[in-house]
């Protein structure tokens, strides 16, 4: 038994693992189930900054400070899996795609 599976719900495991299934994965593509997470967390930020003058650029600075935390703590917590880079790079692009939409929608109130 891991660290992990001694700290955690075997729910959470298992809700997990459903989250890390690779929907595209090849040497320039990584997407995952929790890719639709990213996608509406972009969204959603984007949604209470959008009245910041570059809001956009807001949106994938915030981004970017949360996969450096993501990935440093993958480190200091060995129990987190780590994440490849193209893993982290798919992470920010699909941020933004959710951030963009928003800003398509909401641009038009």
């Amino acid at each position: 038994m891991t660290v992990l599976e001694q700290i955690l719900p075997q729910f959470m495991i298992t809700f997990f693992e459903f989250l890390a299934i690779p929907l595209a994965d090849n040497s320039i593509i990584f997407i995952s189930i929790w890719s639709i997470i990213h996608l509406l967390v972009g969204a959603l930020v984007f949604y209470f900054i959008r009245k910041e003058k570059y809001s956009l650029l807001v949106l994938f600075e915030l981004l970017v400070l949360f996969e450096i935390f993501e990935f440093s703590i993958s480190y200091l917590v060995p129990i987190i899996l780590r994440e490849t880079v193209i893993d982290t790079l798919w992470d920010l692009i699909i941020g933004m795609v959710g951030g963009f939409v928003a800003w398509l929608i909401l641009r038009k109130r």
